[in-house]
């Protein structure tokens, strides 16, 4: 299996000062998601929220509160037992098969969002 790196680019934000948003969407994704880095330029708000989304089935795969630094980030899933019940302690890649957001809240105007996702395929 391959390793694909796949760029969400130059989100800028726009608006108000503490309040400007902005959203950049991914072309198909089709793999287990291995590792996302986020990468912020400008001056961004110590209010700016960042969230990378899978669009359909609508699911946050990585939320940032009151980030303002770039930085590498692993997330993974709670795995389920056969029953649906969550397993303690055991968590894996998130699988995803379309398009992704990285979307910027809180933030300020002229901020910039870079997001590059890492995907086993």
């Amino acid at each position: 299996m391959a390793i694909r790196a796949h760029k969400l680019t130059q989100a800028v934000a726009a608006g108000s000062a503490g309040s400007a948003v902005a959203t950049v969407t991914s072309n198909i994704i089709s793999g287990l998601i291995h590792a996302i880095y986020v990468a912020q330029a400008g001056t961004p708000a110590a209010t700016t929220d960042i969230t990378i989304s899978i669009v359909t089935p609508a699911l946050a795969v990585l939320t940032l509160t009151n980030v303002t630094s770039s930085g590498w980030y692993y997330p993974r899933v709670l795995g389920d037992g056969s029953t649906g019940a969550d397993l303690t302690g055991w968590y894996d890649r998130q699988p995803v098969d379309g398009y992704m957001t990285a979307a910027i809240a809180q933030g300020d105007p002229a901020q910039t969002l870079d997001v590059t996702i890492f995907v086993e395929a």
